[in-house]
């Protein structure tokens, strides 16, 4: 299971140095539900995940509490009437901090993401500028990246009809997306550029709600692209805790498999609305996990 990969620094902004939007419609005040906000994920009482919401139940805060009591860090996102416009992290055992402003165009395109990262720690970069640039021709978006320090990337992407992610290009391998027929995301085959198979990973599903979805649609890309950094290794994390790392499948992970073997089930208690309150991880090669889930 992930271990606080979202307050690990720039996740949702641009650690994998790619922030975009696609031509959605959807509205950032449209969530997926109402009556079933998240308001805490704890593995323990005092270890735990607190969310925050806005009068239309937009995700405006989170705050990871540590074994302390305290606020370990906390993320706040910032709307228009469309989109996310601003994320704002601070750590506050770290003394790091960063803001990402995101720009969009009228079709609710990201044209320019900047993310000014604030690390005192750090004699040698204090701090660092990353810019983002995005371009779309159809279903292909390609972004540009460029950062205070020198360095630059390019990421293309392909968009399938439902405008979810089908491929994503990097310079040494690339990856090939699947789609179950709720769009949950059921097989990922990464390839060398010599169209080597790299490795395989499938995902099944309950036919529950996921209580984060319909959350930060318009830093979907951004997520998706944080998500699928270690992809190369195989390596793709949003399943288990920290729902909104990942909040783009409507039903629940209940088993994960790697190049075809069982990797972890998860097993779930649910509410009278089919809500997950207990997440139940059975993983193959380490330790069991579980963590609750508490509604507004």
């Amino acid at each position: 299971m992930k271990k606080m990969k979202l307050f690990c620094g720039i996740l949702i902004g641009l650690t994998i140095f790619s922030s975009c939007s696609t031509d959605n419609n959807d509205k950032e005040n449209e969530p997926n539900n109402t009556n079933h906000l998240v308001k805490r994920e704890y593995a323990s009482n005092n270890v735990n995940l607190e969310y925050r919401y806005n009068e239309n139940g937009n995700l405006t805060r989170i705050l990871d509490i540590d074994i302390q009591e305290e606020i370990d860090s906390e993320i706040n996102f910032t709307y228009n009437s469309n989109n996310i416009v601003k994320r704002n992290l601070v750590s506050r055992n770290s003394n790091y901090s960063s803001i990402t402003n995101y720009s969009f165009n009228g079709s609710n395109r990201l044209l320019k993401a900047v993310l000014t990262i604030n690390q005192p720690n750090n004699p040698i970069n204090p701090i660092k500028i990353i810019t983002q640039e995005f371009s779309y021709n159809n279903n292909i978006i390609t972004v540009n990246i460029g950062s205070s320090t020198g360095d630059t990337r390019v990421v293309t992407l392909e968009v399938n009809n439902s405008e979810l992610i089908n491929k994503m290009i990097e310079s040494l391998y690339y990856v090939v997306i699947s789609y179950d027929t709720n769009g949950n995301i059921s097989e990922i085959k990464v390839f060398d550029i010599n169209d080597n198979l790299l490795n395989t990973t499938g995902y099944s599903y309950d036919n529950k709600p996921n209580p984060f979805h319909g959350q930060l649609k318009s830093i979907y890309l951004p997520l998706f692209l944080n998500a699928f950094i270690d992809a190369y290794f195989g390596e793709f994390v949003w399943d288990g805790y920290e729902g909104y790392y990942f909040p783009f499948l409507k039903n629940n992970i209940t088993s994960l498999r790697k190049n075809g073997n069982l990797d972890s089930n998860f097993n779930y208690l649910y509410d009278n609305a089919h809500y997950p309150i207990n997440v139940n991880e059975e993983p193959n090669v380490h330790n069991a996990s579980e963590f609750d889930i508490e509604y507004e």
